[in-house]
């Protein structure tokens, strides 16, 4: 019984942080990947792991829908038509997961990240580099980077961006959003700063010039996004002409 006991006590802990980095609703939408994550932790018998899974697959019974673990138990044996000791193991795992005060715990965390995004502000470096050629005889090195601050200027419009992700699970990070937007911005600034310098056969780049074009896409893309700028600075370098030959 006290290996019964250990792999109990694994499973509950298995889902809950499942549970907690993406939601109820991803265990009972997607039950093979918690499938996957018992059975590859070495830890669960195949029996509880395949009983849970059919018990989210099959959707056996509604979160919240028992007032007592022999309640369920009782009805975990009847639906599942399992044996008494296996469906008094499977009722430890799921009355304790779904129990009333262990859910509103983690309710309260859904949309945190979102709301610590919202209410603080974010420093990140934006940068890129590209080369302008010279007929393919040389060429010259280009840089620039962007360091900004800037934070929640529209919620709603934040919300709209991500709201797929929170749907599928509402505890994303305040992280994730932040690297969402970071990646987005770099790129965009990124490829623009690759044609400002190649545009031009016959001249180089002057890369303090870029500034200008960089903050009317910054002023853009944060008026898109819902975000505000706090403050800015920006840099760039090119190096000498390098010949190829």
């Amino acid at each position: 019984m006290k290996n019964r006991d250990s792999e109990i006590e694994r499973a509950k802990a298995i889902i809950l942080k499942s549970v907690e980095e993406n939601g109820y609703d991803s265990i009972m939408d997607y039950p093979y990947d918690l499938f996957r994550l018992l059975t590859s932790s070495g830890a669960i018998g195949l029996d509880i792991s395949s009983a849970i899974l059919y018990l989210l697959a099959s959707r056996s019974f509604k979160i919240g829908e028992f007032e007592s673990r022999n309640e369920l138990k009782e009805s975990i044996a009847a639906r599942c038509m399992v044996r008494e000791e296996l469906a008094e193991l499977l009722s430890r795992v799921f009355f304790e997961v779904f129990q009333k005060k262990e859910m509103d715990k983690l309710r309260k965390k859904e949309m945190s990240g979102f709301i610590e995004f919202c209410s603080k502000e974010w420093k990140g470096k934006f940068d890129g580099n590209a080369t302008w050629s010279y007929g393919g005889q040389g060429g010259i090195d280009c840089f620039f980077s962007f360091d900004l601050v800037f934070k929640a200027g529209n919620p709603e419009k934040i919300e709209k961006d991500v709201g797929y992700e929170l749907k599928k699970n509402p505890f994303l990070s305040a992280e994730y959003i932040f690297d969402y937007y970071h990646a987005l911005l770099s790129k965009e600034l990124a490829d623009d700063f690759d044609c400002f310098c190649t545009c031009e056969d016959c001249y180089p780049p002057c890369v303090d010039d870029y500034y200008e074009n960089g903050t009317e896409i910054i002023d853009r893309f944060f008026s898109q996004h819902g975000l505000e700028l706090v403050e800015e600075e920006y840099d760039c370098d090119m190096s000498d002409y390098e010949s190829y030959f």
